[in-house]
């Protein structure tokens, strides 16, 4: 009795803190657009999470209260509940006494980057609570207790949800194999539910909203499930690159594990010989992989590589028998500390981020965006919420894909109807890169701006950009044209305007200390920027000060 409810406990204390610290509405970076294909049956970015995108939107639908995300957020903290529960299970059925099993997997939830993303709209935690069931089961089978089938069946399950749980599935299914032969026999129920990537091409036949890489034809699909668009950033940055990458992956495990990395590194010694040998090879490829793969958001991906550790982490404190309690202190230090870091709770700010640029837009506005940050919450506001759903939000660099000239063509006919000329020479140029044909990059690049300034220049409605930061591109599309603030967005205007500004209207609310990110210090200045920039035109023109004296919009381009 007393380990069952200690059983229960390790899987609810963290769901419910977890969900507790959830934001009640949408976040950054991917939480409005996963949010938004969970709600509508999409098809996220790559590797597209078919897995997730089902689960999810059963659950976004069957649960009556809260914003849809805030429901999504609430299944991210009950898979990383299972998570732990399931690190709990693997510990017991390799003899670790109550004590270390409980501990090591209740530190699994409380780190700081395991934390962060199991109380968001993300695919991370589900994968995480995959990936302690694959190691129970690959446990059970050493015991005998597992049928090879179920091992094979569950790491299909892990890799069609996310693609970062193969550096543990590898060294396990390879460890499976090497001390039974026989049991590669059953490999081939690995591709049963591996084969629910068979839902981006069978949901993008009919034209969802969300149809990222419109995944119809074997090549874009095979594109997508691979992320070949994100190969540039795997293993390109050379072997000082890779050097560097170490350095920083082994920075923050130390950030997260500081002198608690300990316990990892003597389980490693105490491990028994076929689990040293599973766990360090996961634990290799997980520290490779991170180190090559540089893009911004890498922090998720290192969930996978802490289940290995909390694993490692009971081998040694299951070596201290009665005393293995006091392991207990790592996830309550790890609680304490970190409850202030990665509390969402209250946190509207990219809601408020959304709307407050959404606020002055005339009604049939386009706007082009240059940040994903934006246009993320906004589609979740406009698709799911139902706000707003008069406007055109174009995300400029998303314009790099032929996918998403087509998203236009038939999701805002209106648009392509005025541009469609640049669009489609625009598209013929692109496709010689995408397939790796001859191409001239100027062509390429002259091409794109001529697109986004007819969609400037054209659109039959009120025309605006919501630029984070300029570059040459940004620059180059709005070469004369005149621009002036109308709220927190820039207008393209014929001639010299101005429109009112309150700023005591504007306001982002953030609880704790998550906005001390890089990502959100960011936003925060381009929030005051845009602020400052719109209310001194509007002050300068409300003095009748000469044109040559107002301040003008367009410094934001030097």
């Amino acid at each position: 009795m007393r380990r069952a409810l200690i059983e229960i406990a390790v899987a609810v204390i963290p769901s419910v803190i977890l969900a507790f610290t959830a934001s009640e509405t949408v976040g950054l970076v991917d939480s409005g657009e996963l949010s938004a294909v969970a709600w509508t049956l999409g098809i996220a970015h790559p590797t597209g999470y078919p897995l997730w995108t089902l689960l999810a939107h059963i659950w976004s639908h069957a649960i009556t209260f809260g914003e849809p995300v805030w429901r999504l957020c609430v299944m991210s903290a009950i898979c990383a509940g299972l998570g732990s529960w399931a690190l709990f299970r693997t510990g017991t059925e390799l003899g670790f006494d109550v004590g270390a099993s409980a501990s090591a997997a209740l530190a699994f939830p409380f780190f700081r980057l395991v934390w962060s993303t199991s109380n968001q709209a993300e695919v991370y935690a589900l994968g995480a609570a995959l990936v302690g069931l694959f190691l129970l089961l690959l446990a059970r089978w050493f015991k005998g207790k597992a049928h090879p089938a179920q091992v094979f069946y569950l790491a299909g399950l892990v890799l069609a949800n996310h693609m970062s749980g193969a550096s543990v599935v590898l060294p396990g299914v390879a460890l499976m194999i090497i001390l039974k032969r026989k049991s590669a026999a059953w490999a081939w129920t690995f591709l049963i539910p591996m084969s629910l990537y068979l839902y981006l091409p069978i949901r993008s036949l009919h034209e969802p909203f969300f149809d990222w890489g419109d995944p119809q034809n074997l090549t874009n699909f095979l594109w997508h499930i691979t992320g070949r668009q994100y190969k540039v950033w795997m293993f390109g940055a050379g072997a000082s690159g890779f050097l560097a990458g170490l350095g920083g992956v082994a920075g923050e495990v130390w950030r997260n594990w500081n002198i608690g990395v300990l316990l990892p590194l003597l389980g490693v010694f105490m491990a028994q010989k076929h689990w040293r040998f599973t766990l360090l090879a996961a634990g290799a490829l997980s520290f490779i992989y991170l180190a090559g793969y540089t893009i911004p958001d890498i922090g998720d991906y290192f969930l996978p590589l802490f289940a290995v550790m909390c694993l490692l982490s009971g081998f040694a404190l299951a070596r201290l028998r009665r005393f293995s309690w006091a392991g207990i202190l790592l996830p309550g230090l790890l609680s304490t500390f970190n409850f202030g870091k990665v509390n969402r709770r209250g946190d509207t700010f990219a809601r408020d981020y959304a709307t407050a640029h959404m606020a002055e837009l005339e009604p049939g506005a386009l706007v082009i965006c240059n940040y994903w940050d934006l246009v993320s919450p906004v589609l979740y506001l406009q698709h799911v919420m139902g706000q707003r759903q008069d406007i055109i939000i174009i995300d400029k660099e998303l314009l790099r894909r032929s996918w998403y000239l087509k998203h236009i063509r038939l999701k805002h006919p209106e648009l392509y109807e005025c541009a469609g000329e640049e669009i489609d020479a625009y598209s013929r140029e692109l496709r010689k890169f995408e397939h790796d044909l001859p191409y001239d990059p100027a062509v390429i690049q002259g091409a794109y701006i001529a697109m986004l300034r007819a969609m400037l220049t054209r659109y039959p409605g009120p025309r605006y950009t919501a630029f984070a930061f300029y570059t040459d591109d940004e620059r180059q599309m709005l070469e004369g044209l005149r621009i002036v603030p109308q709220g927190l967005c820039m207008r393209i205007v014929e001639q010299d305007t101005a429109f009112p500004f309150d700023s005591g209207k504007y306001d982002l609310r953030v609880y704790g200390k998550f906005h001390r990110t890089e990502r959100e210090r960011v936003l925060f200045e381009t929030f005051s920027r845009e602020k400052a920039l719109a209310r001194d035109f509007w002050k300068a023109r409300q003095e009748g000060r000469r044109e040559n004296e107002v301040p003008r919009a367009s410094r934001n381009l030097d």
